[in-house]
């Protein structure tokens, strides 16, 4: 088993990525969106036809698999002030995303995630 190291920024772009092979689900510890989903049936509702449209089936399973082992965490959800800053879609690891956060002057994000 891989040591859980990639956190990521867009649900959207994280989850194509990991159907196209460019990243593997096994090293994904987190991915940190500014979204506002309830589930993962409203994330496949709102990107199946625009970003998953060419491989819907395939996303929605990755999707629904990073839902249920926590790995989609959304911090708007539960403070609607802590807004995620994204210079890269992927970092290396939890500490990386971390430090891009406060060096930006999210506090709020980095605290939720320490």
């Amino acid at each position: 088993m891989n040591e859980s190291t990639k956190v990521g920024t867009s649900l959207a772009f994280c989850v194509r990525d990991i159907v196209l092979g460019k990243s593997s689900i096994e090293d994904v510890e987190a991915i940190v969106a500014g979204t506002h989903f309830k589930s993962p049936e409203d994330a496949i509702e709102a990107y199946q036809n625009t970003y998953w449209a060419n491989f819907k089936d395939e996303a929605a399973t990755v999707c629904r698999l990073l839902w249920k082992n926590g790995k989609i965490i959304q911090p708007g959800l539960a403070d609607m002030q802590a807004v995620i800053y994204v210079r890269n879609l992927w970092y290396s690891s939890r500490e990386d995303f971390i430090k891009s956060q406060l060096v930006a002057g999210r506090l709020r994000v980095a605290s939720m995630l320490c």
